[in-house]
């Protein structure tokens, strides 16, 4: 368990969310791709976040009460949207952050996630897929809580960055696009009954190691690897299931920055 917690602390250095309106409005990574830094999301969360062109996006950043605001005026967005079916996806998108005393100020907090890297080796190479160790990070909008009335200094917007273990289940493709699919529990031991909120969220793999020769005493782990977005859910009989889009998109998003 220990290191596990390890794990997922490593996770939550590149995770963030997103607030408009002081409620919550979707999960995302920061990412950077050359001298770009931004936050790699879902395309449906864009489309809401444009729906409200009246208010400031807020990051979510840290455990403490912080308030850091990014104005539209200082953002590049770059999408792949849905063509049909919006399960079958693309809903992909990066949100790059123009304004340098914003990536200065996650820069003090956070990582950002080199996207450079077209495959995640260690992910592609341990199998069965069964084995691979996953987990979704996002914030998930029914544990998020609030004090004090919207609008008003006093109103504090609590959101709960999650880490949810996921199971992956199956891959697919559909016009091009490469997809993955995550099972997790829903509703029971300590999960979500929903993960409305998630959208945008990280799926990340922890590649493990152990030496064979001193046994579980060894069990450590490599950097974590971005292996998704998050940007579906769907019911399934023992919780739900998660749809992400596979990191085989990420160049087709970034080739305007690469």
């Amino acid at each position: 368990m220990a290191l596990l917690e390890r794990a997922t602390r490593a996770i939550s250095d590149y995770s963030i969310s997103l607030s408009i309106d002081n409620g919550p409005w979707g999960s995302g990574t920061l990412a950077c791709c050359d001298q770009y830094y931004g936050i790699l999301t879902a395309s449906h969360v864009v489309s809401a976040l444009e729906r409200r062109k009246d208010q400031m996006i807020a990051i979510v950043c840290a455990d403490h009460v912080h308030r850091l605001l990014l104005s539209r005026e200082l953002i590049d967005v770059v999408r792949l949207d849905a063509l049909g079916d919006e399960s079958q996806g693309p809903d992909l998108a990066f949100i790059a952050i123009l304004d340098p005393d914003c990536v200065g100020t996650l820069k003090a907090k956070k990582s950002f996630y080199p996207l450079k890297r077209t495959s995640a080796l260690a992910f592609e190479g341990c199998m069965p897929i069964e084995s691979r160790l996953c987990f979704i990070f996002g914030a998930p909008a029914e544990l998020a809580t609030e004090t004090g009335e919207r609008g008003t200094p006093v109103h504090v917007l609590n959101s709960i960055h999650f880490a949810a273990r996921a199971q992956l289940i199956g891959e697919f493709s559909n016009a091009g696009y490469n997809f993955l699919e995550f099972g997790l529990y829903a509703g029971e031991h300590g999960f979500p009954s929903q993960y409305g909120g998630t959208s945008g969220g990280g799926a990340w793999h922890i590649p493990l190691t152990m030496n064979p020769n001193v046994g579980l005493a060894s069990a450590d782990f490599e950097s974590p690897e971005l292996v998704g977005v998050a940007f579906y859910q769907r019911p399934a009989d023992l919780g739900c299931v998660l749809i992400a889009q596979s990191y085989t998109s990420f160049p087709a998003l970034f080739a305007k920055y690469g």
